[in-house]
C-alpha cells in the first residue's frame, strides 16, 4: 500500500509516533519490536509530523493515489476497555471517513453502483 500513499512520510511518522506512545503506555515489548520492524521499512519516516500552526497536527489526512485521482481520509479511533474481562483488556477500532467532497462522492458512487 505504501506506493499509493501520497503523504507516506507524514503518515508513517504519525503511525510510528502513535505506536511508540502505545508501547510506552503499556510497556509492551512486542509493540517495541513492531516499532523497530516498521521503522526499517523503505520510505518510512521517524520524524514527528511538523507542527507549524496548521491543522495537520490535529487531523492528518491519509492521502491515497487511486485511478480516479487522489482520495483523502481522516480517521478516528474508538477505544473500549474493561476491567471485568482480562481477555478484552483493550480494544481499539480505527474508522476512516472521507476528508473531502471528491472522496465522499467517489465512495457514494461506488455504493450507488453496487
Amino acid at each position: 500500500m505504501a506506493p499509493r500513499i501520497v503523504n507516506l512520510k507524514q503518515w508513517s511518522a504519525h503511525l510510528l509516533h502513535r505506536l511508540r506512545r502505545q508501547a510506552a503506555l503499556t510497556a509492551d515489548r512486542e509493540l517495541d519490536r513492531l516499532h523497530d520492524e516498521l521503522s526499517a521499512y523503505p520510505g518510512v519516516s521517524l520524524e514527528a509530523p511538523q507542527e507549524d500552526g496548521s491543522a495537520d497536527h490535529i487531523v492528518l489526512p491519509l492521502r491515497i493515489r487511486a485511478a480516479e485521482g487522489e482520495l483523502a481520509f481522516f480517521s478516528t479511533i474508538s477505544t473500549f476497555g474493561t476491567a471485568a474481562d482480562i481477555t478484552l483488556d483493550e480494544l481499539m477500532i480505527e474508522a476512516f471517513y472521507p476528508a473531502n467532497a471528491v472522496t465522499a462522492s467517489h465512495l457514494l458512487a461506488g455504493i450507488a453502483g453496487a
